[in-house]
Formats: structure tokens, C-alpha cells, sequence
């Protein structure tokens, strides 16, 4: 039974250590210009209008696309 814990304790730091770090890259600053900031905020706004994405889903997915169009 402790030898689970143990295991499980692990896994758990793992997942943990995992999650931190991909925070980290997601919390690094960009530099976008006043043309990208605008399209990625219009896109947003109307992804989250009409259908059911969050609005960090719509984000994401508004400025991946806006940032590799330029």
C-alpha cells in the first residue's frame, strides 16, 4: 500500500512539474502591432459570440492564427 502512495505521489509531482512549466512558456510576453492587437481582439470577441469557446480557447486560437499570417 505505500509503495501506490509513493507511485501515485509521483505521478502526481510529475503532472504538476508539467503543468508550472508549460505556464511558464504560456505567460512569456510577445510583441504584437496595433493592427495584429486589434484583429486578435475583434476575432475574439466574435469567436466567443457565436460559438461555445471560452474566451482563452478563442484567444489562443485567434492570436495563433493572426501571429502566423503576419
Amino acid at each position: 500500500m505505500t509503495l501506490i502512495k509513493i507511485i501515485l505521489a509521483l505521478v502526481i509531482l510529475t503532472v504538476v512539474i508539467s503543468y508550472l512549466s508549460s505556464n511558464v512558456v504560456l505567460a512569456s510576453t510577445i510583441r504584437v502591432t496595433q493592427q495584429q492587437a486589434e484583429l486578435i481582439e475583434w476575432c475574439t470577441k466574435e469567436m466567443v459570440r457565436v460559438t461555445d469557446a471560452s474566451m482563452v480557447q478563442a484567444l489562443n486560437v485567434c492570436a495563433e492564427y493572426y501571429l502566423k499570417v503576419e
